[in-house]
């Protein structure tokens, strides 16, 4: 089996670091340490994984994200055109304006259609349909392309807006769209409850993915172990088997064996860490129950070839990668800097 493992933020540095120095990760430091590397010229996510399926991004455009995951919430083919508008929080400080996505919001079905319904008049003079499927994920349908690029979700996490805002012919109207719509969830009722209750209000939307779906893709794998949302979605495109990510790789390498490639999408690892003991945590978890049992696949050979993808580089390994022993095993911090 030819296993490819994308976890973007395995390498962010944030919360691998204790008091007493670095925590150590025996399986995973092996596997780095033996892997042959190429540093990745980082892009955002939508990217890394729209690479995994082979699918080229028009000129100008956004990966339309919104169309592709829209697939798996609707469970219909979207037609038109589609961009996201998630909910968000924006944090104001004397100089900037930073954005915090829905984990951080404990948004309910119930509060995200109240808000929905706050800020549906603003898109309803446009003529644009506004769906909350989930919480965490509002789309839009539009009555024609927009002329404007979008910077996806993931990389404004944490980071001042003003520097990701819409761009292109048409930004203005979107800017204002924005600025109108944070006017009306300013004091709305649904946000003086949420603060009331200690939690954070909902103050903005932020746009991304825009786009139609794209035609029938290659397929590329064998299956895809994933639950991300517009991982499904591509596999769907590519009609390929995509099946829940399992607790532990030994699941996966005992239900594989008719299988001669495979893609594993680690929502664990999927965006960006902000909560350094969150991370540790989940590293622990990832060494205890995919690591070993991957240093074990490659050594008795029930995994041929292991590729891990992060933001910043690819570590590609086989059986033979092992036999370096006279390479030293770096700690992980070697590689989070």
């Amino acid at each position: 089996m030819d296993i490819v493992l994308l976890a973007p933020a395995l390498l962010d540095a944030e919360g691998y670091f204790d008091a007493e120095g670095v925590k150590r990760f025996d399986a995973l430091e092996m596997l780095l340490s033996r892997a042959s590397k190429s540093i990745v010229t980082e892009e955002s996510l939508s990217a890394l994984l729209a690479n995994q399926f082979a699918y080229t991004q028009e000129p100008d455009r956004d990966i339309p994200i919104a169309a592709i995951g829209r697939l798996i919430d609707d469970e219909k083919r979207p037609e038109a055109y589609w961009i996201r508008a998630d909910p968000v929080h924006l944090r104001a400080d004397q100089k900037s304006l930073n954005l915090l996505d829905v984990s951080y919001l404990s948004l309910t079905q119930h509060d995200a259609l109240a808000i929905a319904a706050v800020v549906q008049p603003s898109f309803s003079e446009l003529g644009w349909e506004l769906e909350v499927p989930v919480p965490s994920r509002w789309y839009l349908k539009l009555d024609k392309k927009p002329a404007i690029r979008t910077t996806e979700l993931h990389s404004v996490l944490g980071k001042d807006i003003q520097s990701f805002m819409p761009f292109g012919e048409d930004a203005p109207t979107w800017h204002r769209l924005m600025n109108e719509i944070q006017m009306r969830l300013h004091n709305a009722d649904i946000n003086t409850m949420r603060s009331e209750r200690g939690e954070l209000a909902v103050n903005s939307l932020w746009p991304w993915g825009g786009g139609c779906l794209p035609d029938l893709l290659e397929r590329k794998w064998s299956r895809v172990y994933s639950d991300e949302n517009c991982t499904m979605g591509f596999s769907m495109l590519s009609n390929t088997p995509c099946l829940a990510l399992p607790e532990t790789a030994d699941t996966l390498l005992q239900e594989q064996s008719d299988a001669a490639s495979v893609l594993v999408v680690m929502s664990d690892f999927y965006t960006r860490i902000l909560d350094g003991g969150q991370a540790g945590r989940l590293l622990e978890k990832f060494e205890k129950n995919w690591c070993r049992f991957l240093l074990q696949g490659l050594r008795d050979n029930s995994v041929h070839s292991l590729r891990i993808i992060t933001r910043k580089a690819e570590f590609n390994l086989n059986r033979r990668s092992l036999w370096k022993f006279w390479s030293k095993v770096n700690s992980l911090d070697q590689f989070t800097t």
